[in-house]
């Protein structure tokens, strides 16, 4: 009986062919299409190296891919100066890696310039078409003798704000605030009181690189910086942490310009609006090397968390 069964089905053997080919394509798909894996990003690592010059900078698409990508690439190709940027446009070029035909938002626009498929990835040398450079980057001078901070309370005395190296703050928990720096201007009695480089995040979940300025509640902080070229403009960005301050309803705080002693203008800045631009023309001073003072303070006396990228171009 149980010849007469495998006869009996023999004849549909043929069938697991077709079937065998079906379910080979099936796979392939499902594993060409799957994203790729920690390993995969890492075997990358040349291929990005090969690709990228100083000063190019390295982003990844989609987006959220980014954490993953950065620790298989390492901070070599994507420091964190890079990853934290305050905007593109002092970029030259951009090496964009694609997973699966995905293009980054922020620079979709921009001219590809070589294009190369590696694997489930495609690597694309990109042309900024809108190029500037920033003169002078006021934040990479964020220490003495280039940068002096002095705090006015609320009972009218000023105070120097004194630079030295303090314990970093604790950054966990979803509400906590960002990471403090080590170096940093100590300004007050409490321990945010301070002006010192550090991240935060935007309206966008993006992470961005700034200066911390923090007067005490009701004070206002005033920053010199010694000693900086002057181009055609001051511009730069202001913003909270969205995630602390998307809310509205948080006062309003002022920021407030002035070369060797002029002012150049104002720029009032509502936490919840994230991260925002602010630009003033230097034309006048263009080409000389001025003192470059920022005031900052407060509509009430809650404490805030303000942090700003400046330059000048």
């Amino acid at each position: 009986m149980g010849t007469r069964i495998t006869t009996k089905h023999a004849k549909y053997l043929w069938l697991g062919v077709p079937l065998l080919g079906l379910a080979e394509l099936l796979a392939h798909c499902y594993f060409s299409k799957r994203y790729p894996t920690f390993d995969e990003w890492r075997a990358l690592k040349g291929e990005v190296g090969a690709l990228r010059q100083d000063h190019d900078l390295v982003v990844i698409a989609p987006e959220w891919a980014e954490p993953l990508a950065r620790s298989a690439l390492s901070d070599s190709l994507m420091p964190i100066a890079d990853v934290a940027r305050a905007d593109e446009s002092g970029y030259r070029r951009a090496i964009e890696v694609s997973a699966l035909a995905h293009e980054n938002p922020l620079i979709a626009a921009w001219p590809a310039t070589t294009e190369k498929r590696v694997g489930k990835f495609t690597l694309r040398t990109r042309r900024n078409p809108a190029f500037r450079p920033p003169l002078y980057v006021l934040n990479d001078h964020a220490a003495p003798p280039d940068l002096s901070v002095s705090e006015r309370h609320p009972d009218g005395q000023t105070t120097a704000c004194s630079y030295g190296t303090r314990p970093p703050s604790s950054a966990s928990g979803l509400l906590a605030r960002p990471a403090f720096p080590r170096q940093r201007f100590a300004c007050g009695p409490a321990e945010g009181n301070f002006v010192g480089t550090t991240i935060i995040d935007d309206q966008d979940d993006r992470a961005r690189r700034c200066l911390w300025a923090n007067p005490s509640a009701g004070g206002l902080l005033t920053l010199t910086f010694a000693q900086v070229p002057i181009g055609e403009r001051l511009y730069g960005y202001v913003g909270f942490s969205h995630f602390r301050f998307r809310d509205p309803g948080w006062p309003p705080v002022s920021l407030s310009f002035a070369i060797d002693g002029v002012e150049l203008g104002k720029h009032s800045h509502r936490p919840e609006s994230g991260w925002r631009p602010f630009e003033l023309s230097t034309a006048e001073y263009r080409g000389t090397t001025r003192e470059v003072r920022i005031e900052i303070w407060g509509a009430d006396s809650r404490e805030l968390e303000l942090c700003f990228y400046a330059a000048t171009r």
